[in-house]
């Protein structure tokens, strides 16, 4: 996977169309985000693991995916829709 994002990495920008949790064995609680991005005119939609909620509905990533094979990837960059301070 590094290789290909090294070798053949490219820039897009992404967005967060959805986020959502499951709860599994022992009532543990595993949150998740799908991710959409488009590159070479095709839309691709990646699910990621939320651990810590960091993602949003709405938020902008930024996504290194590979120009040979464009469902790898990986999040480099995040933007909140919101800028709400806690």
């Amino acid at each position: 996977m590094q290789y290909q994002l090294k070798q053949y990495g490219i820039i897009v920008k992404g967005m967060v169309v959805d986020s959502y949790f499951s709860t599994g064995y022992r009532g543990k609680t595993y949150y998740y985000a799908d991710i959409a991005y488009r590159y070479n005119k095709l839309n691709y939609k990646q699910t990621v693991g939320n651990y810590y909620h960091t993602y949003k509905y709405h938020d902008s990533v930024q996504v290194l995916c590979s120009s040979n094979d464009p469902e790898i990837f990986e999040i480099i960059d995040h933007k909140p829709a919101l800028n709400i301070k806690y």
